[in-house]
């Protein structure tokens, strides 16, 4: 019995040493395939079905951002996370006599939320219009940068 128990304990110690290796080995270079994603406020100027119509009823617009979804061109022109900075950026655009829809979306790109929550820390902290209308131009400019 003696024999046969040195080897046996020898062989799990090296398969656990081994396991952990490749486990530890295999964990490096994988993501999780659940993303997290949250929430956020975008401010919609239009939607519209081609980018000549896009560029023809922007001409007022400083900045803008825009996706395609089903063929049709959306416009953004301010993104948040906070519902008062929500309320600042359309007050904004209402006030330059533009009109604005808020539109939730998902979004998942953590280095965007981060950058984002920043920019919302700065925002929240302000009432000139000159910032807000500074602060969305970067956000919009680190969306495009991001995510699309």
């Amino acid at each position: 019995m003696k024999n046969y128990l040195f080897p046996i304990l020898t062989g799990i110690i090296i398969s656990l040493i081994f396991g952990k290796y490749l486990m530890d080995e295999y964990g490096k270079g994988t993501t999780l395939a659940i993303q997290q994603t949250e929430k956020l406020y975008f401010v919609q100027q239009g939607v519209y079905s081609s980018l000549t119509s896009l560029e023809e009823n922007t001409t007022s617009l400083e900045f803008y951002s825009y996706t395609i979804l089903d063929d049709k061109y959306y416009c953004f022109v301010g993104i948040t996370k906070n519902k008062a900075n929500l309320e600042k950026i359309t007050k904004y655009y209402k006030d330059k006599g533009i009109e604005v829809y808020a539109k939730e979306t998902s979004v998942g790109n953590k280095t965007f939320l981060n950058v984002l929550e920043q920019y919302d820390n700065l925002l929240s902290q302000t009432d000139e219009t000159e910032m807000i209308k500074t602060i969305e131009k970067q956000v919009l400019a680190k969306y495009e940068e991001l995510i699309e």
